[in-house]
Protein backbone atom coordinates (compact mmCIF):
# COMPACT_ATOMS: atom_id res chain seq x y z
CA UNK A 1 0.00 0.00 0.00
CA UNK A 2 2.90 2.31 0.78
CA UNK A 3 4.23 1.81 -2.75
CA UNK A 4 0.90 2.98 -4.16
CA UNK A 5 1.00 6.11 -1.99
CA UNK A 6 4.61 6.72 -2.99
CA UNK A 7 3.63 6.44 -6.65
CA UNK A 8 0.67 8.79 -6.15
CA UNK A 9 2.91 11.22 -4.26
CA UNK A 10 5.50 11.03 -7.02
CA UNK A 11 2.88 11.70 -9.65
CA UNK A 12 1.47 14.61 -7.61
CA UNK A 13 4.98 16.06 -7.30
CA UNK A 14 5.45 15.62 -11.03
CA UNK A 15 2.19 17.43 -11.79
CA UNK A 16 3.23 20.32 -9.50
CA UNK A 17 6.61 20.48 -11.23
CA UNK A 18 4.99 20.34 -14.65
CA UNK A 19 2.54 23.07 -13.67
CA UNK A 20 5.35 25.29 -12.43
CA UNK A 21 7.42 24.58 -15.53
CA UNK A 22 4.40 25.39 -17.70
CA UNK A 23 4.03 28.77 -16.01
CA UNK A 24 7.73 29.50 -16.45
CA UNK A 25 7.57 28.38 -20.08
CA UNK A 26 4.51 30.55 -20.69
CA UNK A 27 6.34 33.56 -19.27
CA UNK A 28 9.44 32.78 -21.34
CA UNK A 29 7.30 32.49 -24.48
CA UNK A 30 5.63 35.79 -23.68
CA UNK A 31 9.04 37.46 -23.22
CA UNK A 32 10.21 35.94 -26.51
CA UNK A 33 7.04 37.10 -28.22
CA UNK A 34 7.48 40.63 -26.90
CA UNK A 35 11.11 40.65 -28.04
CA UNK A 36 10.08 39.48 -31.50
CA UNK A 37 7.38 42.11 -31.67
CA UNK A 38 9.81 44.84 -30.67
CA UNK A 39 12.42 43.69 -33.20
CA UNK A 40 10.16 42.66 -36.05
CA UNK A 41 10.13 44.57 -39.27
CA UNK A 42 7.33 45.21 -41.73
CA UNK A 43 8.44 42.08 -43.59
CA UNK A 44 7.79 39.69 -40.68
CA UNK A 45 5.55 36.73 -41.36
CA UNK A 46 2.87 36.35 -38.64
CA UNK A 47 1.89 32.93 -39.98
CA UNK A 48 5.46 31.66 -39.59
CA UNK A 49 5.54 33.03 -36.05
CA UNK A 50 2.35 31.12 -35.22
CA UNK A 51 3.81 27.95 -36.75
CA UNK A 52 6.99 28.38 -34.67
CA UNK A 53 4.93 28.89 -31.50
CA UNK A 54 2.86 25.77 -32.27
CA UNK A 55 6.02 23.75 -32.86
CA UNK A 56 7.45 24.92 -29.54
CA UNK A 57 4.20 24.14 -27.71
CA UNK A 58 4.01 20.71 -29.35
CA UNK A 59 7.59 19.95 -28.32
CA UNK A 60 6.84 20.97 -24.76
CA UNK A 61 3.70 18.81 -24.64
CA UNK A 62 5.65 15.85 -26.03
CA UNK A 63 8.23 16.34 -23.27
CA UNK A 64 5.63 16.33 -20.49
CA UNK A 65 3.67 13.39 -21.89
CA UNK A 66 6.89 11.42 -22.32
CA UNK A 67 7.86 12.25 -18.75
CA UNK A 68 4.49 11.08 -17.40
CA UNK A 69 4.64 7.87 -19.40
CA UNK A 70 8.20 7.19 -18.27
CA UNK A 71 7.24 7.68 -14.60
CA UNK A 72 4.27 5.33 -14.94
CA UNK A 73 6.46 2.73 -16.61
CA UNK A 74 9.40 3.11 -14.20
CA UNK A 75 7.09 2.81 -11.18
CA UNK A 76 5.68 -0.41 -12.63
CA UNK A 77 2.19 1.07 -12.83
CA UNK A 78 1.81 0.27 -16.52
CA UNK A 79 3.88 -1.49 -19.17
CA UNK A 80 4.82 -0.21 -22.60
CA UNK A 81 2.60 -2.87 -24.21
CA UNK A 82 -0.36 -1.78 -22.05
CA UNK A 83 0.18 1.83 -23.15
CA UNK A 84 0.42 0.90 -26.82
CA UNK A 85 -2.79 -1.16 -26.61
CA UNK A 86 -4.59 1.74 -24.94
CA UNK A 87 -3.35 4.17 -27.61
CA UNK A 88 -4.74 1.89 -30.32
CA UNK A 89 -8.04 1.55 -28.46
CA UNK A 90 -8.44 5.30 -27.94
CA UNK A 91 -7.43 6.09 -31.52
CA UNK A 92 -10.20 3.81 -32.81
CA UNK A 93 -12.92 5.16 -30.49
CA UNK A 94 -13.99 7.89 -32.91
CA UNK A 95 -14.25 5.40 -35.77
CA UNK A 96 -11.09 6.55 -37.53
CA UNK A 97 -7.55 5.36 -36.85
CA UNK A 98 -5.71 8.59 -37.57
CA UNK A 99 -3.20 9.01 -34.73
CA UNK A 100 -5.53 11.59 -33.21
CA UNK A 101 -7.97 11.67 -30.31
CA UNK A 102 -10.87 14.08 -29.99
CA UNK A 103 -12.71 12.27 -27.18
CA UNK A 104 -13.10 13.09 -23.51
CA UNK A 105 -9.89 13.11 -21.50
CA UNK A 106 -11.45 10.99 -18.77
CA UNK A 107 -14.17 8.37 -19.28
Amino acid sequence: MSDAFDAIGGIADLFWTVSTNNKISDLNREVDRLKQTACSSANSDPLQNQIDELRAANGELRLYVSTLLRVLQDKGIVTRDDLLKLVEQLDAEDGCRDQSYEGDLLP
